[in-house]
């Protein structure tokens, strides 16, 4: 199975988001892509920017899923190490935005 990576760039304090669309997929033989963020994940230091980064990259990916529809799934990202938040993430995971699951990371904050 082949692996590919997308790019995110910060830009004027917006994330750009390059993500291969169906035609590339087609032209790959990638039938289905699931996107998931990996290291360094949305904790930065600062609990309330961690939330809402991952609240925005869930919504990202629920909505790749909704406009192209069998394409695209996602192991969902939480706003770790505030608990708390990410259990209100995962609830909102299973009943609003339907996505596969979550993506764990083994490190956050040297914890």
């Amino acid at each position: 199975m082949e692996q590919r990576f997308v790019d995110v760039v910060r830009e004027d304090d917006q994330f750009v988001v390059d993500v291969p669309g169906p035609q590339q997929l087609d032209e790959a033989g990638i039938e289905v892509a699931v996107t998931s963020l990996s290291t360094p994940g949305v904790w930065f230091g600062n609990q309330g920017e961690a939330r809402d980064l991952a609240r925005k990259c869930n919504e990202y990916a629920a909505q790749m899923k909704r406009d192209f529809k069998g394409r695209y799934g996602s192991f969902a990202t939480l706003p770790l190490p505030d608990v708390e938040a990410s259990v209100k993430e995962v609830g909102r995971l299973v009943d609003e935005l339907k996505l596969e699951g979550v993506c764990l990371l083994t490190n956050v904050n040297d914890v």
